[in-house]
């Protein structure tokens, strides 16, 4: 079944879809996974209704939906079909799996998280809370500060986003920028420019947050100089130096 929807996504011609959607419409569990070999490589096994988004099939999802096929249906460790077409590039793929119930919390995290403006205006006009608070207190916001995501940052602060949430553990959106680095060093230029930006819109230094560090602790332990210089500039410093004062 996988190999036959690889084929059906790649054929130009369109000689096949017919038959990929007679097999579809007749699955009788159409959340079983389907794997398979393609072009001498072992397939993952997934569910239809991933292959299909990943690859834009819309009138193929359509009947997987009808079918009865789980929108929002996890197999660990890979993510809903949702991100799979958001991976892709597929909005109208996306728009569909909305309007089909995929969770639109979790897509509007993965979209900040991958930098996806017209995705994330496309969640939003369907009535998310930009400030909504998750598990640990995580709020759009403060994901789009740990995940570096400059543009999603700048696009959640003009739809009334606010730099004042924090998690449950005290960590501020400063706290989160300064300390990503640690897991994420390709992104290390990315990390500079997100908590400069937090320094100029207002962002408070100086905050201790889990186990009583500050964004410099973070910073200085993530082994990012550029954040540290730019944090120190601004007045930053260590939640030991505070606790001196």
């Amino acid at each position: 079944m996988a190999e036959l929807i690889l084929a059906v996504a790649e054929d130009k011609q369109r000689t096949r879809p017919a038959e990929l959607q007679k097999k579809l419409s007749t699955l009788s569990n159409p959340d079983r996974p389907v794997g398979g070999r393609w072009q001498g490589e072992v397939l993952n096994r997934l569910a239809p209704l991933h292959w299909v988004a990943s690859r834009g099939l819309l009138p193929e999802a359509k009947i997987l939906v009808a079918r009865g096929a789980t929108v929002n249906l996890h197999l660990p460790p890979m993510s809903p079909p949702i991100d799979f077409a958001m991976d892709r590039n597929h909005p109208d793929m996306v728009a569909f799996l909305l309007e089909a119930g995929a969770d639109r919390h979790k897509a509007f995290f993965s979209a900040i998280r991958d930098e996806q403006p017209a995705i994330m205006e496309m969640i939003l006009s369907l009535g998310v809370d930009v400030n909504a608070k998750g598990d640990g207190g995580w709020t759009p916001v403060l994901w789009a500060a740990h995940s570096g995501s400059l543009k999603a940052l700048k696009l959640l602060l003009n739809h009334g986003g606010t730099l004042r949430d924090t998690l449950e553990t005290g960590d501020t959106v400063l706290h989160l920028a300064a300390g990503a680095p640690m897991y994420a060093n390709d992104k290390a230029k990315r990390y500079l420019i997100t908590v400069k930006l937090l320094l100029e819109l207002g962002a408070k230094p100086n905050v201790r947050g889990f186990e009583g560090k500050t964004p410099l602790d973070l910073a200085e332990e993530a082994e990012a100089p550029g954040v540290v210089r730019v944090l120190r500039r601004h007045g930053a410093k260590r939640g030991s130096e505070l606790t001196c004062e």
